[in-house]
């Protein structure tokens, strides 16, 4: 999975509640915040112009991204045990991955950086 989309899902594991996808934009310094870690890119400009695509709303990447997520699950597991792990959600409503966080080990404290009980 390419680094934006691996930032792109860690945004929407620190949000159980969801995020609708033309309020990404409200979420672009974590999304930099995530992109910086998981890519080791030091080319601020060039991050911040792939989250500035990725959060345009009149743009489709958030949803080739989202294919690319599911796309990359698919690979490695079977469908039937996909359950809560991809981002879901009905167009104009918050969408957002539903596995239980207790399920998720977090060793670089950058995913799910609130402690779960």
């Amino acid at each position: 999975m390419s680094p934006i989309c691996r930032a792109l899902y860690f945004l929407y594991l620190r949000h159980p509640e969801g995020i609708r996808f033309k309020e990404l934009a409200n979420h672009t310094d974590e999304l930099y915040e995530l992109y910086a870690f998981v890519s080791r890119r030091e080319d601020a400009d060039a991050m911040r112009h792939s989250i500035a695509s990725l959060t345009e709303s009149t743009n489709n990447s958030v949803n080739e991204k989202c294919s690319r997520i599911r796309f990359a699950f698919l690979n490695a597991w079977p469908g039937e045990l996909l359950g809560g792990l991809c981002i879901k959600g009905k167009a104009g409503q918050p969408r957002n991955v539903e596995i239980d966080r207790h399920l998720i080990e977090d060793r670089s404290g950058m995913i799910l950086p609130h402690k779960q009980d």
